[in-house]
Parts: C-alpha cells; sequence; structure tokens
C-alpha cells in the first residue's frame, strides 16, 4: 500500500514512504462502477442524501444511466441500502456493493409491488420510486445530538508531516479556512479555568500549549459552540496533544501521511518519536514504530466521531474496532480512506468533515464529497445504528 502523494510547490515527487506511482487519472465512467446500459426514461428528481449525492445516481436519475447484474460500487451499496429500507431484504450478503442474482430479485420484487416494469435493472422511475420509499430511512448519520448536546462541539485537526513538507503549505491553508469560517484564536496560555467554563469549555480538556480556534453556529435553532484544536508538526509535543484529542475530542480528524499503516506521524518517517501508533506496519522491514499508543489511550466513554484522511487508513480500522474495550458502532463512528489520497486536496477533506460536522450533513453527502475530491473511496463504518434523525 503505498502512502500519500506529495503536492510540494514545483515538485512531482513522491515522499519517501510512497509508491512511485501516482495516481491514475479519474475516468469519465462513474466512480466504482462499470460501464452500464444507457438508459432512456426521462430524468426525474431525487431527494433523500443517500441517493441525491451519489454520482453515477444522479446519471440514473437523468436518464443516462442504468444499474443491472455486474454493476458494483458505492451507487450499488445505496440502492441496496433503500431496497432494504423499503421492505426488501438481502438476507445472504446485505448491502455489499456487488449487483447480482439476489439483489435484480430484490429489486424485480419492489418494482413489482410498486406497479413498475419488473426489468431487475434500476432504471430513472425505479430510482424515484425507491427514493420516494426508502431514500431517507436508510440515509446515515453521525449522532448530532450526542455531538451538540451540552452546547459545545470539542474538535481536534491534525495535519501530519510531510518529508517534501507539503504539511507546510497546508496548515496556513487550514489556519485561513477556519479564519473565513469567522474563527477566532483562543489564546487559551493566558485565560483562567473560570474564563474558560464561563465559554462552556472543560478545562481539563484544554492543553495550555495548544493552538485553538472558536466560534459559534446554529445547530437546529441551538447556537453551538465549536472549539477547534490544531495540531501539526510545529506544535509541543505534537504525538501527546493527539493522544490528547483521542482521549477528550468528540470530533478527530487527521490529514497526513497513513505510515505504513501505523497511525497518524508528526515528524521524519525515520523518528518514531512522533507517530501515534494505532496499529502494526502493514509492510514489515522499516522503521519500528514502537508500542501501540492507541492500546495505552483511555477514550471516551461518550460518542466520537472520526476522520481520517491519509493514504488507505481502512488499515487503521480493525484496530480501531478491536483494541478500545469501552468503544464499538454505538458510540465511534469512522471515516477512513480506501486508497492514495494527495496532499493536495487535505484542505478540502478537513472542511469537507468539518463543514459536514457544523452543517449537520448526512454521512452519505460528506462520504460522496470525500469521494469526488479525491477519486478514491473512503469506508464510513457506524453510522447505521445511530438514532439521530433530522427534524
Amino acid at each position: 500500500m503505498p502512502s500519500r502523494i506529495s503536492a510540494a510547490p514545483f515538485l512531482n515527487a513522491i515522499s519517501t514512504d510512497e509508491s512511485p506511482a501516482p495516481p491514475p487519472p479519474r475516468s469519465t465512467a462513474p466512480f466504482g462502477a462499470p460501464p452500464s446500459a444507457v438508459a432512456t426514461e426521462p430524468a426525474v428528481a431525487l431527494h433523500s442524501p443517500l441517493l441525491s449525492s451519489d454520482d453515477t445516481l444522479a446519471q440514473v436519475a437523468n436518464g443516462t444511466l442504468s444499474l443491472g447484474v455486474g454493476a458494483k460500487g458505492q451507487a450499488v451499496e445505496r440502492m441496496q441500502r433503500a431496497l432494504i429500507a423499503s421492505g426488501f431484504p438481502l438476507p445472504g450478503y446485505g448491502p455489499d456493493g456487488l449487483f447480482g442474482p439476489q439483489t435484480r430479485n430484490a429489486l424485480e420484487a419492489f418494482q413489482q409491488a410498486n406497479g413498475l416494469e419488473a426489468t431487475g435493472t434500476l432504471d430513472a422511475t425505479t430510482l424515484a420510486k425507491l427514493d420516494a420509499e426508502g431514500g431517507d430511512a436508510a440515509t446515515r448519520y453521525p449522532e448530532y445530538g450526542q455531538l451538540f448536546r451540552d452546547g459545545v462541539l470539542n474538535a481536534t485537526l491534525a495535519v501530519g508531516y510531510d518529508e517534501d513538507g507539503s504539511d507546510l503549505s497546508e496548515v496556513p491553508q487550514v489556519r485561513a479556512g477556519l479564519a473565513q469560517r469567522g474563527f477566532q484564536p483562543l489564546d487559551v496560555k493566558n485565560l483562567d479555568d473560570a474564563a474558560l467554563e464561563e465559554l462552556g469549555l472543560d478545562p481539563k480538556t484544554i492543553d495550555r500549549d495548544g493552538e485553538y480556534f472558536t466560534r459559534t453556529f446554529d445547530a437546529g435553532g441551538k447556537p453551538v459552540l465549536a472549539c477547534v484544536r490544531l495540531i501539526d508538526r510545529a506544535s509541543p509535543e505534537a504525538k501527546q496533544q493527539f493522544q490528547s484529542a483521542m482521549s477528550n475530542a468528540e470530533l478527530v480528524v487527521y490529514s497526513g501521511h497513513a505510515r505504513y499503516g501505523t497511525g497518524p506521524d508528526f515528524d521524519p518517517i525515520t523518528s518514531p518519536a512522533g507517530n501515534y501508533v494505532i496499529g502494526d506496519t502493514y509492510s514489515p522491514g522499516h522503521v519500528v514504530f514502537g508500542p501501540n499508543d492507541l492500546a495505552k489511550t483511555k477514550l471516551p466513554d461518550s460518542y466520537q466521531l472520526m476522520f481520517f484522511d491519509a493514504c488507505r487508513t481502512t488499515d487503521y480500522l480493525d484496530d480501531l474496532r478491536r483494541i478500545p474495550k469501552n468503544k464499538n458502532a454505538s458510540n465511534l463512528d469512522l471515516v477512513l480512506s480506501d486508497d492514495l489520497v494527495n496532499w493536495g486536496d487535505g484542505t478540502q477533506n478537513v472542511f469537507t468533515a468539518l463543514d459536514g460536522v457544523m452543517g449537520q450533513k448526512s454521512i452519505d453527502e460528506m462520504q460522496a464529497s470525500f469521494e469526488n475530491i479525491n477519486h478514491v473511496g473512503f469506508t464510513a463504518d457506524g453510522f447505521l445504528g445511530n438514532s439521530w434523525r433530522p427534524s
């Protein structure tokens, strides 16, 4: 598994832990789906975030594409989830993103039940009915009720170290993006506990050496204070700050190198000192990264949402699900990259996560945005058991 492509100015080089091959240019075919038969159905409007945010399904909706047996990818998985929510189960494999005979049979049954021609293929008319019957019910959301319950969103944005210096341009972009969104620096070093408590912040969760920004946003008609900590290579004890974030932050966003699947890193690859180790390296024979830091971190019992934007952070998934004994899909939701991503997209990824959460978007919308930005898949793990629904 290669790691993140560098986007250092005037360089088309690859950092020291990367494959020499850049990702292929984006295909003109829909992401994750093979060529399918051209549809002749009239265009329809989609309303559920689950189905309307997918590029491939948008082509089905406008009548230029249909999906049948052999199709695969995100569009198929979303169609399958809407089928299940409409009362047409897929007991053999569930929503696996593969359009096989069981999916065809379920789709035929759905079409028959709704007075449509039972073709077993997804066309615009069938998609519109599926959108109305199961789209909203199958749309997944973070647990916004839990994130905003106390009127504060405690968030961490972390940017890892890049040998070519791409992080040195990304960090100012993140600061500028925060300023554009109305965030103001918070001088935690010179505020006493009482002043922090007056803002609604818990002094025990604040690192006096950390860099913080705050702004208030609206969540369902109620004000919520977003308190964002920014961690990068220049942060004092950056690894320790990230460990603190894992213990305290409700929203954790990391953008950087995956470091052979081991975890976030805030210093050169040749040094293990700045690595927050989540799991074992997927490729032996490189730097010895040291003991597992996740195993030494007490994650909170309360709900957390984490986004990992690095080259194939799905390697973190098993460790994040296995190691913290107090966490499961009910109190930890994860979004992880499936393949190679580019440093030049890092700032967009960071704000796709932050803006999405502050805007109470569905995880399906955010996942589609990540995939459109990076042209690779992202895994959203958890979410289906969440209780929060938009009002």
